[in-house]
């Protein structure tokens, strides 16, 4: 092995999410322009999570914060659940 070459033990295994891939595809027409074509395009962006995952991705996140959002998630998911079986009355 030469001199400063990392040694198989010190290489860190690739993210298990690696081989997970996201892709947007927008066909466009002859005849459309590239207004809605950037419009679609967005629309799809945002439908498949590139922005939501860029932005939680932009800083790193801990362990214990990751449990911390996954939690507040959790509790806006079932108050959001709560409210949509039960709605609330008009109180007189």
């Amino acid at each position: 092995m030469a001199f400063g070459a990392p040694l198989p033990a010190r290489i860190p295994p690739p993210p298990a999410a690696s081989n997970v891939r996201m892709e947007v595809t927008v066909i466009i027409g002859d005849s459309e322009p590239i207004e809605g074509a950037l419009r679609r395009f967005k629309k799809e962006v945002t439908k498949s999570g590139h922005l939501f995952e860029l932005r939680r991705r932009r800083y790193f996140e801990t362990n214990t914060e990751r449990r911390i959002r996954k939690a507040a998630a959790a509790k806006r998911k079932a108050k959001l659940s709560r409210n949509t079986y039960f709605p609330q009355r008009n109180k007189k």
